[in-house]
């Protein structure tokens, strides 16, 4: 888990078929939140959330203390400034080794 900084979170752009909406947020890492250490601070983090399976984004909200119901809407803008904890793990990608975030995440404990 690391704890990172909300840069941006886009407005929500179309897919490339067109019938749904992706939401891409960009962050940049801070340190790690288990252990303190900062050797990756610095780091850009990118991932997406896509309106197909918006599910994905309750985490992140009611880690920044907000109660998600069924009925509840949020402005995705308001993400930026945030911070949070968030998993990441390293994957490989057309033969290069990446950083890809999981939808796990935390409150921030300092």
């Amino acid at each position: 888990m690391y704890k990172v900084h909300i840069d941006e979170v886009s407005n929500g752009e179309a897919s490339k078929d067109g019938k749904s909406i992706n939401y891409v947020c960009e962050a940049t890492i801070i340190k790690d939140a288990d252990n303190g250490s900062e050797e990756f601070a610095g780091v850009p983090l990118t991932w997406n959330f896509n309106s197909k399976a918006i599910g994905f984004m309750k985490g992140l909200f009611e880690a920044l203390g907000e109660t998600v119901t069924e009925s509840s809407r949020f402005d995705t803008n308001a993400l930026a400034g945030h911070n949070v904890e968030v998993q990441v793990l390293n994957d490989t990608y057309n033969n290069k080794l990446q950083n890809k975030v999981q939808h796990n995440y935390r409150k921030v404990r300092d």
